[in-house]
């Protein structure tokens, strides 16, 4: 619905008291299943302040799940992990040893200037770490049979050892591919 939005509202758009949405949205006691799902899905509706972020969802492959984000109040979007288009473009590599072609900051193609080249998001594979989630933008690596040499630098900020799997997605919009794109 958008911002600005009172119970009276939501209660007008549902057909029901605002007693009832006062309920459903503080979670309490004496409103039918049936009714609660109703007004929740009034609430989270995508209105025209929402429009834009919701074409932006879609197109990344979320969808519309109608009913109420828990953290904002408005409509509520969600997305296997493999709809993501950008899960579906990383691709996998194992961490090679620095200064193994395609290494930042070690080897970049004859005349680049340093820092410059096609730049990638690495984050290990898992994250089943106990500090959770870690990623590193990086410039100038590149995917070489199955392999991605990251410097000493990069793998301790990712906590991950020569040899561990890595998901890299390019930040440039093309697929980390073989040395030299």
């Amino acid at each position: 619905m958008g911002p600005r939005v009172t119970i009276t509202d939501v209660a007008r758009r549902a057909g029901v008291s605002t007693a009832t949405v006062s309920k459903v949205i503080n979670e309490r006691y004496g409103v039918a299943s049936g009714t609660t799902t109703h007004v929740q899905a009034v609430i989270g509706q995508v209105g025209p302040k929402t429009r834009g972020v919701e074409k932006m969802l879609r197109r990344i492959g979320f969808d519309y799940a109608h009913r109420i984000d828990p953290f904002d109040g408005g409509p509520h979007f969600h997305a296997r992990i493999d709809d993501l288009v950008l899960v579906r473009r990383m691709v996998r590599a194992r961490v090679a040893p620095p200064g193994t072609s395609g290494a930042p900051g070690t080897a970049r193609e004859p005349g680049a200037a340093p820092g410059r080249g096609p730049r990638y998001l690495v984050a290990p594979a898992t994250t089943a770490a106990p500090r959770g989630f870690r990623a590193v933008a990086v410039v100038g690596a590149g995917v070489e049979g199955g392999a991605i040499a990251l410097a000493d630098e990069v793998r301790g900020a990712l906590q991950v050892d020569v040899g561990v799997e890595v998901g890299v997605l390019s930040l440039d919009g093309h697929e980390p591919a073989p040395r030299g794109v």
